[in-house]
């Protein structure tokens, strides 16, 4: 009788490395934020070089693109939660008693920052009020999308787009009507309670987008709804009609304010 063994190659167990993130001391408010992935990868065993390394990446990206502060870093399992990380795995290659090199992968939050007319915040608050605004959705491919803020006024606007992929009909008046009911309220109700504990964030901005039939073809057309907070919570809350909240924001087609009147709509 013969027996056979399997012999079988296990890979060195992934390293944990600390994390050091420097922290963003002052900055404005953000105006975008994003997650980038960063990698990292030595020649010898040496985790917190190539640590560095996969930080080096990130700034690389930083750099180029404008997004100056650096938030948090992440295990790259741990980023849809946005969990900052104390550690990141090292992968080492070759044998651990003789590396043939290191190789760490991570994700970063890194933000923008807004106009100089924004509040000065620091990192810490920058990415608190980050995680306050993700909503289901917004993570996706680990990918953060979706999180914008707009200087209107020099005040900042949380930006929130909508396409109702269809066609509005009637007057310009119905066809406002109709888009503040399918894309604004909806989101007035979600988004609203998020901002109660980011007073830095003074209003929310809804551009909705949709179609409409110009000369017997189809065209589009943009809606923007600029919304204070204050009355975005009174609307919420059941104190403020739709009147009067459209009364109390801004609302502009093509860039050119317009009035709205819910009595004048046609059901």
């Amino acid at each position: 009788m013969v027996t056979l063994f399997a012999v079988a190659a296990f890979a060195a167990a992934p390293t944990p490395t600390p994390v050091a993130v420097a922290p963003v001391a002052s900055t404005h408010l953000f105006a975008e934020t994003t997650l980038v992935g960063g990698t990292g990868k030595v020649k010898t065993g040496d985790c917190g070089a190539a640590y560095q390394a996969a930080i080096a990446d990130v700034a690389a990206w930083q750099q180029k693109k404008g997004y100056t502060d650096l938030l948090a870093v992440f295990a790259p399992s741990d980023a849809r939660e946005l969990t900052p990380a104390t550690q990141v795995d090292c992968e080492i290659a070759g044998d651990p008693s003789a590396p043939k090199g290191a190789t760490v992968h991570l994700k970063a939050l890194v933000a923008r920052p807004g106009d100089p007319s924004f509040p000065q915040v620091d990192g810490a608050r920058d990415f608190d009020i980050v995680k306050s605004l993700v909503t289901p959705g917004m993570l996706v491919g680990m990918q953060l999308d979706g999180i914008v803020l707009e200087n209107h006024n020099n005040k900042a606007f949380l930006l929130r787009h909508s396409d109702l992929n269809k066609t509005l009909g009637g007057n310009r008046n119905n066809r406002a009507v109709s888009a503040f009911r399918d894309a604004v309220t909806p989101a007035l109700a979600n988004d609203t309670p998020r901002l109660a504990a980011d007073p830095e964030i003074t209003g929310l901005h809804y551009q909705v987008l949709y179609n409409v039939v110009a000369g017997g073809k189809p065209a589009g057309e943009a809606l923007d709804f600029y919304v204070p907070t204050e009355v975005a919570k009174g609307f919420v809350s059941g104190d403020l009609s739709e009147q009067q909240l459209v009364d109390k924001s801004q609302v502009l087609l093509g860039g050119v304010k317009i009035d709205i009147s819910f009595v004048d709509a046609k059901n």
